[in-house]
């Protein structure tokens, strides 16, 4: 096709000769063409062709060059034709020139942007989208293409561009952070000073480089880094803590957090990694870790819901937020088809979504969830298996976003989002145009009562005053930082010039932070400083007092390396062994030749078993000094280990005991005379001993058994009021609820003021709940009633007297006193609902038996806590039996003579046995298995002497190892004796 009023290119030689053509066909082209360059008058832009050669001369223009070059057509297509790269500004015609040249090497189409000078001078933006076209041989022949006007469009690039660069000198002078843009592979595209302060690298050293090398690499690899990215992108948000190395190679405790970046399209186009050094937060214990959690709750706030679906849109995948989003779980919802959540609760989801499956392209819309009154940002992306589904819970923010705005709410988000601090703008009036973070909540302000007020207007006058002189240096492009205290709070305060791309300020900006923490950990520091200070003068003091010490005490201390086989000794050694000290190195060897002859030996052996053994040692040895005289020491040591528990160091002392030698060798012909009368008092005193420990039990139990007698009475007279009350609590409970549903019936539509009050006090809750509460008034004072009784049965102060008592319930008594450690003290709620010990009664038909009850009960408590105690060594289950029964005289070991009914009480316990050498002695007195200050070795005694002297009785012991002990307490059912004295003369 040739275009109107333009010369005709030139055939080639497979090209039909024009003359030859039919002029009926001329006349269909020439048809075809005005139909062509009419058309082409009604669209937006210049479209031309271009012939191969220097400069590419037009052929064919249309009109709309007029409009975007201000030249006439003709200027073009003339005798002297202008060519269309004449009118690209001359910094842009290389990349022009380059799109063109690069569009012919790959035999594809061009698309590029750039200036256009117009015939009055002025520049404007155009794109240039177009394609070569090739002849048979594939070469060039021709540029097809269009010129479009893009002006307005890259004005708001540059809005857009200024508000970009307000971001990214919010980003720059974050100094504790380190902020650092990753492309999609996880390469350094972009970083602030605060990551170069922190990380050490220079922007030419660290650009294009994978950010693995922030790791060690014997922890992290790039294929490990790279699996960090992935979960990033799946999980909306990756948070880690961990060592980081800097470029000097030095190791720093950081917090990281990696957020994927989307484009405008919502693609993914790359990673924001935010690193902040903790070491000091970390080596300074628990006192900063309150922080940390701060940071890790602020950083959390950037999570997005995500799900996907398959062609039935039916879930297939959810995460985290989508499910705190949704409020289902992800096990409730995978393989489900979206209207379980979404048909009955928002308006047209699932059309919209049907709508990107078959058109496939991406969905962007807006919908209300009317249920839960909150508006939801939809997007959806179609894929090869269903679709992607991004779901924002966007609150009250509506409106379209585009390009300029997407960069806004990225700024403001960095703002709001800024660590423990705020982040204020205002313009050259001193007007806030911009103000959010954590910290306003703080100073009571929130960031729109901010937004178009006055310095003077939001501050009071102290700090206005304070604050203005250093805005209007900002404005006059000086930056300013200062310390503000408010309160117990410390916060750190840069005040900085804002510019655009031409360098002009044309705004100011305060970011304010929280830096209490941190000026916290410094005074703790140096508080730690001056105490490491004291503790080191301390420490030197100590020296020279261990010095003399040693001195006067006559005590050496060596130290023994075992790695070198070198000694260290104090100045005490050597007066030990009347030498002089020397600055030269000692051996083992040289130790061992002070020793006397017959002793070197044992020496070598204990020194060597210490080793050996891991063990302290101590030994008396002998000294044989230069002039022959004989020394005796008393020697100390213990091996020092390494941390794989080998010994690479001996550690001692050396006391010269030679004077105490002498006396004890004086003494032991005194100690030989005296062993004799001490083993003739000892026995005496064993006896008095045993009595009088008798004498204090018994006065004990007598205690015990006034006081629970005593408590029992004091508690029954309370609880007996309450539960006497609890009846008529009760009815006056019912009258009120009577007389309030009278009001409710005669009175439906009370006023405002009742009807708020009935709200506030839940009054339907409360009459359901208040019955409840009165029943378990009272099964609790029945509880208490039975404690007291339980108590008063096992104090039995008023059967002091021997008379016939029921056995069965002295021993329901004592397990009542007892239930504590049968439930399991400190045990959790959950495990005290099931016994920490089951109690397995099997009572038999028992007439009353006489005895002394209170005695009685103590031979039982005694018998049980023994049991008890065993059975908490014992993993579950853990048993207690207790079996009554009458004795049978045919079958059952009875002493000689008697004519008396028996009784038998089993006591017996799945536990881990008593061994055979331990069973003949624990009726001893003070005999006992127990830690020191566990028991006192009378229980069982003393039970045996009550038992056996004081009723007439038997107490048997029979144990198994690894199967349990029974204890058979027997008794006569009748007693023809007055009471015996417990103990005799």
């Amino acid at each position: 096709m040739q275009f109107p009023s333009q010369p005709s290119p030139r055939p080639s030689s497979n090209s039909p000769d024009p003359q030859s053509v039919p002029s009926c066909s001329r006349d269909c082209c020439a048809d075809a063409e005005d139909l062509f360059a009419s058309l082409l008058v009604n669209l937006p832009g210049a479209f031309y062709r271009r012939a191969a050669g220097s400069g590419w001369p037009v052929q064919y223009i249309s009109e709309g060059i007029e409009a975007i070059s201000g030249y006439p057509r003709s200027a073009f297509t003339g005798d002297r034709p202008r060519t269309l790269c004449s009118l690209i500004h001359p910094e842009d015609r290389g990349r022009v020139r380059g799109a063109i040249e690069g569009a012919i090497a790959a035999q594809t189409s061009f698309d590029v942007k750039y200036r256009l000078i117009r015939v009055d001078g002025a520049t404007r933006w155009v794109r240039e989208r177009g394609r070569p076209i090739f002849d048979s041989q594939q070469t060039p022949c021709y540029l097809d293409g269009a010129i479009l006007d893009i002006g307005e469009t890259q004005a708001a690039r540059e809005v857009q561009r200024e508000s970009e660069e307000t971001c990214r000198l919010l980003v720059e002078h974050i100094k504790d952070y380190a902020l650092v843009r990753l492309d999609r592979r996880g390469r350094v595209v972009s970083w602030n000073l605060g990551a170069q302060n922190i990380l050490g690298y220079q922007p030419e050293e660290i650009f294009g480089r994978h950010f693995s090398c922030f790791y060690p690499p014997a922890e992290v690899t790039p294929d490990r880094a790279n699996q960090k990215l992935d979960r990033c992108a799946t999980d909306g948000r990756l948070e880690e803590r961990g060592w980081q190395v800097r470029k000097d190679g030095s190791r720093f405790w950081a917090e990281v957090s990696f957020s994927p970046l989307f484009d405008a399209a919502g693609q993914l186009c790359g990673f924001c990694q935010v690193t902040c050094d903790r070491t000091e937060r970390k080596t300074s214990e628990d006192a900063l870790h309150k922080a940390h959690a701060d940071m890790v709750n602020l950083l959390d706030n950037l999570n997005e819901a995500f799900f996907s679906l398959d062609w039935q849109l039916r879930f297939t995948y959810i995460n985290n937020p989508a499910e705190l989003l949704l409020e289902r779980s992800r096990q409730t919802l995978l393989g489900q088809p979206i209207s379980v959540v979404f048909l009955d609760r928002v308006e047209s989801f699932a059309t919209q979504l049907q709508a990107c499956l078959v058109e496939h392209v991406p969905v962007t819309f807006e919908t209300r969830d009317r249920f839960a009154d909150r508006w939801w940002e939809v997007r959806a992306y179609p894929s090869a298996s269903g679709i992607s589904v991004f779901l924002s819970d966007i609150g009250e923010r509506k409106a379209a976003i585009d390009a300029l705005k997407h960069s806004e709410e990225l700024y403001r988000t960095l703002a709001r989002n800024f660590p423990n601090g705020s982040v204020a703008l205002f313009d050259r009036d001193l007007h806030y145009t911009l103000a959010e973070g954590t910290e306003l909540e703080h100073f009571g302000r929130s960031g729109d009562r901010f937004v178009g007020s006055s310095l003077d207007r939001v501050w009071p006058a102290s700090v206005a005053e304070i604050l203005h002189p250093l805005y209007r240096k900002a404005l006059d492009g000086e930056p300013t930082e200062i310390e503000i205290a408010d309160g117990d709070r410390v916060y750190a305060m840069q005040i900085l010039p804002v510019k655009n791309e031409s360098g002009e300020i044309f705004a100011g900006m305060a970011v304010t932070q929280n830096i209490t923490d941190r000026k916290q950990a410094e005074e703790e520091n140096r508080r730690l400083i001056e105490s490491l200070q004291k503790s080191e003068a301390q420490m030197r003091s100590m020296a020279s007092l261990l010095a003399e010490a040693e001195k006067l005490a006559h005590v050496g201390c060596w130290e023994f390396d075992l790695e070198t086989a070198t000694m260290a000794w104090s100045d005490e050694i050597y007066r030990i062994f009347d030498l002089t000290p020397s600055p030269e190195t000692l051996t083992y060897e040289d130790y061992l030749q002070q020793i006397h002859p017959d002793d070197r030996e044992m020496t070598q052996q204990l020194l060597d078993r210490a080793i050996a053994e891991c063990e302290p040692y101590e030994f008396d040895q002998r000294l044989l000094t230069a002039d022959g005289s004989v020394k005796y020491l008393a020697a100390k040591g213990e091996p020092i280990l390494d941390e794989n528990g080998r010994v690479v160091k001996l550690i001692g002392s050396i006391l010269d005991i030679t004077e105490r030698q002498k006396a004890q060798e004086a003494l032991q012909q005194s100690e030989a005379e005296l062993e004799k009368r001490a083993r003739e008092l000892e026995q005496t005193l064993n006896e008095l001993r045993r009595t009088q420990t008798q004498l204090i039990q018994t006065e004990r139990m007598s205690g015990l058994g006034q006081m629970v007698a005593g408590i029992a009475h004091e508690i029954n007279n309370p609880v007996s009021f309450v539960y006497g009350n609890i009846v008529h609590a009760n009815s006056y409970i019912e009258d009120i609820f009577y007389l309030l549903e009278l009001y409710r019936q005669h009175y439906p539509q009370p006023v405002p003021e009742i009807e708020e009050e009935i709200q506030a006090v839940d009054l339907e809750f409360v009459r359901e709940d208040l019955p409840k509460l009165v029943r378990s008034m009272r099964v609790g004072a029945e509880r208490i009633r039975e404690i007291v009784r339980g108590l008063r049965n096992f104090s039995r102060l008023d059967e002091a007297d021997m008379k016939a008592v029921d056995i069965h319930e002295g021993i329901d008594s004592t397990l009542l006193i007892l239930q504590s450690r049968l439930k399991g003290i400190g045990r959790t709620t959950e495990e005290s609902e099931t016994p920490f010990v089951e109690v397995v009664r099997d009572y038999g038909d028992l007439p009353p038996v006489d005895c002394y009850a209170s005695e009685l009960n103590q031979v039982f408590l005694n018998l049980l806590n023994n049991a008890i105690d065993a059975l908490e060594r014992q993993q579950p289950p853990r048993q207690l039996r207790i079996r009554t029964s009458r004795v049978d005289p045919e079958t059952d070991d009875l002493p000689d003579g008697s004519t008396s009914d028996w009784v038998e009480i089993r006591i017996a316990d799945n536990g881990v046995g008593i061994p055979p050498e331990l069973r003949s002695r624990i009726f001893d007195p003070f005999f006992t298995t127990k830690p020191v200050g566990s028991g006192t070795g009378l229980g069982l005694s003393i039970g045996y002497q009550i038992v056996v002297e004081k009723h007439g009785g038997q107490l048997i012991c029979t144990s198994e190892v690894g199967e349990g002990s029974e204890f058979i307490v027997r008794l006569p059912v009748r007693q023809d004796y007055d009471e015996p004295a417990l103990f005799e003369d």
